[in-house]
């Protein structure tokens, strides 16, 4: 059961890290093209940090160059920039607290756009495929940005999609009484056909040993030569030395 939960685990954390750099490459083609719109260059063009209204699960942020981005936006959005500019490519980097987001960033020739995927539609489909009694851990580096359930003392197994690594542990399935009944009722059958046969060999034996009782008796009443074979229960060889020592009686 054990190595069972570990197997499971191990899946359901892939195909859930799977499902996530599968919604960051599809952001970032999203982005791209975003960036490519006249509505991004003209709010690239106002001067001014726009931050859209939730459309969905997403919210888009642009970012003009040289405008204040201390007092508007994030640490996280910041730190995300930062590495845009450093790298010259799109970032992607995630956020925790009573929110957990999906960050991306990709540059346009006026500055920078930042998308945001509330990731709540996705803690919420992940807690429906995993099984009872099971937990997640969705972390970036060393920062949680999500935990449900209970991953300390059960198998558990991580996987790593996009920025983030998934954690998923799997408690082992109890053992049902009715698993064992089948088990237990065969154990049953073997010990008393075991006892069966059994007494059908020591049945055999002991009418064995009684004929040869009868058969010495006879042929020393005879006169005739005993086989020197021993009983197959040692305990009637009393019996058949005193039967031999007194034939006639």
């Amino acid at each position: 059961a054990h190595a069972d939960a570990g197997d499971r685990a191990a899946r359901l954390a892939g195909n859930l890290a799977a499902d996530l750099a599968g919604q960051l490459n599809r952001d970032r083609q999203q982005l791209s093209r975003i960036g490519d719109s006249d509505t991004a260059r003209v709010g690239l063009g106002a001067g001014t940090i726009r931050i859209g209204p939730w459309l969905g699960d997403t919210r888009l942020t642009l970012v003009p160059a040289g405008t204040d981005e201390q007092s508007t936006l994030s640490f996280t959005e910041r730190d995300l920039l930062r590495h845009l500019r450093e790298t010259g490519q799109d970032a992607a980097s995630a956020q925790g607290g009573d929110h957990p987001a999906l960050l991306v960033a990709h540059a346009e020739p006026g500055g920078s756009l930042i998308q945001t995927r509330d990731l709540a539609p996705w803690l919420a489909d992940a807690r429906r495929r995993l099984p009872p009694g099971s937990g997640l851990r969705l972390t970036q580096d060393s920062l949680t940005l999500a935990n449900q359930g209970r991953i300390d003392g059960a198998p558990s197994a991580t996987a790593k999609g996009g920025p983030m690594t998934v954690t998923v542990a799997v408690a082992p399935a109890a053992v049902s009484w009715f698993t064992l009944l089948p088990a237990a009722g065969l154990t049953a059958l073997l010990l008393v056909l075991a006892i069966v046969l059994m007494m059908v060999l020591i049945q055999r034996r002991l009418r064995a040993d009684a004929s040869r009782l009868v058969r010495d008796t006879d042929q020393r009443r005879r006169g005739g030569t005993l086989t020197e074979e021993p009983l197959a229960f040692a305990a009637l060889e009393p019996v058949r030395q005193a039967l031999l020592a007194h034939p006639d009686a």
